[in-house]
């Protein structure tokens, strides 16, 4: 997983920008647009085109709809706020997955166990059964979290890589 890695989003234009976080957002043009109260969805158009820019009042109004940090979306870069937050969510964030694989270890280890040289008797198959109903939510937890994040720090041009193989965690640390 790479860790706060600015990517080619800080050099796009106002215009870029604010489509990258309107999509991300997962709304379209007139979705914004009335969210916004504007009345004719063109304009989010025109201010994609580079053709116009928004008051300041309607730039507060859009990062906070999108939501994405104003300093990002007028420049590029993320605040230092922003930059500050990521930071310190980081550890909280990969101490988060860390257990949570660690359960899942734990989890699969004891299937393992129990798949060995036993028969399978009715309490062992249930007993197997929540475990990997545990697992599967365990994994559905990691997914979740590991999206979000990519979420939550895409609009401040920051990427994480979502690609991890999860029965390798943690990576292995770089020579």
């Amino acid at each position: 997983m790479k860790q706060g890695k600015k990517t080619a989003n800080s050099k796009k234009t106002f215009g870029e920008r604010l489509r990258a976080a309107r999509e991300s957002a997962g709304l379209s043009r007139a979705d914004l647009a009335n969210k916004l109260g504007l009345t004719n969805p063109s304009q989010i158009s025109r201010y994609e085109a580079g053709k116009g820019y928004p008051t300041f009042q309607a730039l507060v109004a859009i990062s906070e709809t999108l939501p994405v940090d104003l300093n990002w979306l007028l420049t590029g870069e993320p605040s230092p706020l922003a930059s500050a937050i990521h930071h310190a969510m980081q550890p909280c964030v990969f101490s988060y997955l860390n257990d949570l694989v660690q359960k899942r270890q734990e989890l699969r280890q004891a299937l393992q166990e129990l798949m060995e040289p036993y028969p399978k008797l009715a309490a062992q198959e249930a007993k197997y059964n929540a475990l990997q109903g545990e697992e599967a939510a365990v994994n559905d937890k990691i997914m979740k979290t590991m999206l979000r994040l990519q979420k939550a720090v895409e609009p401040f041009g920051y990427h994480f890589t979502l690609s991890l193989d999860l029965a390798e965690w943690p990576p292995p640390a770089k020579k």
